[in-house]
C-alpha cells in the first residue's frame, strides 16, 4: 500500500505534529472484521484498520480507562498482519499528563513507513475520544471527529 496522499508514489515518513483533530470512521460491514478509518488534522493521509468483532469495544474500554487514570499510559494498536496499522501511544504519570504520539505505519518496500502527530492529552478530551468510539459501536457505523485540544 504505501503512503499515497495524492500522486500515487510512496512518500518518505512524515510528521504532522500537533495532533489537533482525528476523525474516525467506521463502516457497517463486515460485522465480524468491520472497517474503522483514521484521518489526522484533515490531513490526505488515512489509515483503513481492520477491527475484529468485540476489538473496538475492548479498545474503547482501554482508552476510557487512560481518561479516568485506572489503566496505566501504553500502546492501543489498531490493525493486524501486515496491512495498515495505527498505534496509539500513550506516556505520561496518569489522567492528567498524557502525551500522545499517534501514529500511522503504511506497509511499504522496505517495510514501513510512518506518519506521525504528537499532542498533549487532557482526561476530557481522552474521555470525549472514548466516548465516540463507544458512539459508533453503538451505532455501527458512522463519522466522528476528536478534537484533541479542549
Amino acid at each position: 500500500m504505501g503512503i499515497i496522499p495524492t500522486g500515487g508514489e510512496a512518500m518518505p515518513s512524515q510528521d504532522l505534529s500537533p495532533l489537533a483533530t482525528l476523525r474516525v470512521a467506521l463502516e457497517p460491514y463486515p460485522e465480524d472484521a468491520r472497517q474503522l478509518t483514521f484521518t489526522p488534522n484533515e490531513s490526505a493521509f488515512t489509515a483503513p484498520v481492520e477491527v475484529a468483532a468485540g476489538e473496538l469495544e475492548d479498545k474503547a474500554t482501554t482508552l476510557a480507562g487512560l481518561a479516568d487514570g485506572t489503566i496505566t499510559p501504553g500502546a492501543v494498536p489498531f490493525g493486524q498482519g501486515d496491512g495498515v496499522r495505527v498505534n496509539f501511544k500513550y506516556t505520561g504519570q496518569g489522567a492528567n499528563d498524557l502525551q500522545l504520539l499517534f501514529e500511522i505505519a503504511y506497509p511499504g518496500p522496505q517495510g514501513y513507513e510512518t506518519v506521525t502527530a504528537e499532542a498533549p492529552v487532557s482526561a476530557a478530551s481522552q474521555a470525549r475520544f472514548a466516548a465516540g468510539l463507544r458512539q459508533l459501536l453503538e451505532d455501527g457505523s458512522g463519522t466522528f471527529d476528536w478534537t484533541v485540544a479542549d
